[in-house]
């Protein structure tokens, strides 16, 4: 369901009501709001794929689930919130180009398979849990730069933040067989690593 408003900037806003599926290709173009019902916990795949002028999407607590490329390709969306999402599944925002922040709430388990990869503005990431961030789940996040990894993780899978090139800081757990290889290749400015308070420059 999409309703339509004008405001004061002359700009359309184009309101959408998610009720589970697909959205509609002939609304794809034009929705640039959107909020989830409160019936829906999980998103399905490849739901707003490619919706080009969606800028907020407003998802509540019991959202549990993102779905594979859900959100892929919308270039415009800026900022998310997650408070209620265990499982963020494969590249379900791959490619946000204006996507500038993430926050996630204490119920987040898994980020998948290139899930944030080529988010190339992104530059607040805030996780206070996580259990698995697997390959390539921020790849090319070029504006990165300080990110605190949860106490809770277990993993974080090979090239996870390759390319990262502006990443300075990270703070982490230090446990055995948590890191895999080439995690951080070419994230050429990376001076600091803090293990739990341990710091490594």
């Amino acid at each position: 369901m999409a309703d339509h408003a004008v405001d004061n900037d002359e700009e359309e806003t184009v309101l959408y009501i998610y009720t589970g599926g697909r959205v509609p290709e002939h609304l794809k173009q034009h929705i640039t709001h959107a909020i989830i019902d409160n019936s829906i916990r999980s998103i399905d795949n490849f739901a707003f794929y490619e919706c080009p002028h969606l800028v907020v999407v407003k998802f509540h607590n019991d959202v549990l689930h993102v779905g594979k490329e859900a959100f892929a390709h919308c270039s415009r969306l800026r900022h998310l919130a997650l408070p209620g999402v265990r499982i963020i599944d494969n590249a379900a925002f791959f490619d946000c180009q204006q996507l500038v922040d993430v926050k996630f709430g204490h119920r987040l388990e898994v980020i998948r398979f290139a899930a944030f990869s080529q988010c190339i503005s992104l530059r607040h990431v805030t996780m206070p849990s996580c259990r698995d961030i697997e390959v390539v789940a921020f790849f090319c996040c070029e504006q990165l730069t300080d990110l605190d990894l949860p106490a809770g993780l277990q993993r974080i899978q090979r090239r996870a933040f390759r390319r990262c090139f502006n990443m300075r800081r990270i703070g982490m757990p230090l446990r055995l067989n948590m890191l895999d290889s080439d995690i951080f290749n070419y994230c050429e400015n990376l001076v600091e690593v803090d293990f739990g308070g341990t710091i490594q420059r």
